[in-house]
């Protein structure tokens, strides 16, 4: 092993590269800076075995892709190019695993994909929604049919009033259901699973050389994976990518992790003075996180696909192949495991996405009416009026005939 195992230095060198909130470096003062929830884990890391750390950025910022020569850039170039004694937060790849040795298992991932949620917003037909349409027919014609003036026998009258009682039960029904609609409308997702998003017309990103890239790049052109190339960009841009996605113009693909911290740190950031507030129901084991925030308005306007598309991929440590720096950081990782330090740094910087996931984002919302979800209602009341006009007319002008005649 190189390094301070040779002799040549006290400092581990550590890679690294961008993957929030896990881990992240900035250049200060001509030194590389580490931050993230797994800082602490680097610093026991080392704390075990006696050296200070230096953290490398690789020169490209990124984890890196194979090039045609059989060499890497990124991350994986300075491992096997051993410039570095290990890298941070590195998914198991079977690429990947032919050239680096990796660590005991960190934890476990996977990769999803994560885009803007529909705005609410009125719907001129939402008066139609409660029933389908062969009810609402129903419901109009027991409404109307017997309001004629005949004389019935007593069997029928039974029947009329049976019918009337089931027309009264419907139209309170209908009241009661487009009154929920109306407060707490149900909106559809552009998409829920890969095959939805392959069948859009959506704009795909994802980080070049991360799991998600491989996998679709390397995908069939036939598979529902592949068919995500369609409208893909790639690019290391992490800033535009998360400019693109608020705005609705990309949807993102890549670490349920690092996707999670977007929503978290959107819901987390204060909104302008002039933004309204936002009520969010208070659940008992959210109290003490929205007291803290209670005077913010806190917002969700992201959601991510409740299957991910691709599962329980292992992220660990990367090491150069045969280091005999890996068993001594192993034994250390097993015992932070055990105790369960690696999964509470893990989660901890993600409360925000806890109360997004809990509520739904627009379910925490209370939603006052306003007028244009009576629209539809007023046209249907307008349209009425001319009709019950228009014969009213017809029959003036009729008798006025038959007078004159």
């Amino acid at each position: 092993m190189r390094g301070a195992l040779n002799g040549s230095s006290n400092c581990l060198k550590i890679g690294i590269a961008w993957w929030e909130p896990m881990i992240n470096a900035h250049r200060h003062q001509g030194v590389t800076i580490a931050t993230g929830s797994m800082k602490p884990v680097f610093d026991m890391i080392a704390g075990k075995l006696g050296m200070c750390q230096e953290y490398v950025l690789p020169p490209n910022g990124f984890y890196g892709i194979i090039q045609e020569d059989g060499s890497w850039d990124g991350m994986m170039g300075q491992l096997t190019r051993r410039e570095v004694d290990l890298v941070t937060m590195l998914t198991l790849g079977a690429n990947r695993a032919q050239y680096v040795d990796f660590s005991e298992v960190m934890f476990m991932d996977d990769q999803t994909i994560i885009y803007t949620r529909p705005q609410l917003k009125s719907d001129l037909a939402g008066f139609t929604r409660p029933f389908t349409g062969h009810v609402s027919l129903i419901q109009v014609f027991s409404s109307g049919v017997f309001n004629l003036d005949v004389h019935l026998s007593s069997p029928l009258r039974v029947v009329c009033g049976v019918w009337l009682l089931m027309a009264l039960i419907l139209s309170t029904v209908y009241r009661s259901n487009l009154k929920a609609m109306l407060i707490a409308p149900i909106y559809r997702l552009p998409f829920n699973n890969v095959r939805e998003l392959a069948e859009s017309s959506i704009l795909r990103g994802v980080s070049g050389g991360t799991m998600a890239h491989r996998s679709i790049e390397e995908a069939p052109a036939d598979s529902v994976l592949g068919s995500l190339r369609e409208h893909w960009t790639v690019h290391n841009d992490i800033p535009r990518g998360i400019r693109d996605l608020r705005a609705g113009r990309l949807a993102i693909i890549g670490s349920s992790l690092a996707l999670k911290n977007i929503i978290h740190n959107t819901f987390s950031q204060p909104a302008p003075a002039s933004t309204s507030k936002y009520l969010v129901r208070t659940r008992k084991k959210n109290t003490r996180i929205l007291s803290l925030c209670s005077s913010q308005t806190r917002t969700c306007p992201y959601y991510l696909m409740d299957e991910p598309f691709l599962a329980a991929t292992i992220v660990g440590l990367g090491f150069p192949k045969n280091s005999t720096l890996k068993p001594l950081v192993d034994n250390v990782i097993r015992q932070l495991k055990e105790f369960g330090i690696i999964d509470y740094l893990r989660f901890q910087s993600l409360t925000g996405y806890d109360i997004c996931l809990t509520d739904q984002g627009y379910h925490n919302i209370l939603r006052p009416l306003n007028l244009a979800d009576f629209y539809g209602t007023f046209c249907v009341y307008a349209a009425g009026l001319v009709l019950t006009a228009a014969v009213f007319l017809l029959e003036v002008l009729h008798r006025l005939f038959r007078h004159s005649a």
